[in-house]
């Protein structure tokens, strides 16, 4: 005869304490009090993992946003910071990876889009935080478009206002945009979320 699980037994259980629960009330009031209790502590355990599952989810679906946004809003306004002027073309765009620091871009030329170069070391998930900055795209060394997973509003600081989403492969990926001010706010977060030191 096959094994029950101690679930299924609980269960079983649980079951035969609310059958008899219903006679032992109409005979028993106090009969029926206890087995009322006797059900309720055999389902609890269930219940509790049940619940604690449930508030997991919900504190990794709020925590990992919020987390994300201190991360990015520690470097808009502690640093490490760098300077760099973006280009008017991809070809002569400036070639530059730095992890966990705040760029401050500029633009150079006529207005229209700039673009700036990403050297890639780690494939994976990426964070890319941005301020004053319009109609972000991104492209890999052959041209190909590369797909912006998620794109959510930052409110904990001024310096960023967006958090961009995106995986990323090994290699050079091209930054496209506009800038919506006189200079842009820009910072990069490997999926580890690791303080590299600037490449």
């Amino acid at each position: 005869m096959p094994s029950r699980s101690a679930s299924s037994v609980r269960s079983a259980l649980c079951r035969a304490l609310a059958s008899s629960l219903v006679v032992s009330t109409r005979r028993n009031p106090i009969v029926g009090l206890l087995g009322a209790l006797l059900v309720a502590a055999c389902a609890e355990p269930a219940s509790d993992a049940v619940a604690d599952a449930t508030a997991n989810a919900v504190d990794a679906a709020v925590d990992e946003p919020a987390l994300i946004a201190a991360d990015l809003c520690e470097h808009a306004t502690e640093g490490p910071f760098k300077a760099l002027t973006a280009s008017v073309d991809a070809a002569s765009a400036p070639e530059a990876y730095f992890s966990h620091t705040f760029l401050t871009v500029t633009g150079s030329g006529s207005p229209g889009r700039q673009y700036i170069k990403l050297s890639v070391s780690d494939a994976g998930e990426h964070v890319i935080g941005a301020a004053g900055v319009g109609g972000l795209t991104l492209t890999d060394a052959t041209g190909t478009a590369i797909t912006i997973d998620d794109e959510t509003a930052v409110t904990a600081c001024d310096g960023i206002e967006t958090a961009y989403h995106v995986s990323l492969g090994i290699g050079t990926v091209t930054l496209s945009f506009d800038l919506t001010g006189a200079e842009a706010g820009l910072v990069i977060l490997t999926g580890e979320h690791e303080d590299d030191e600037a490449q």
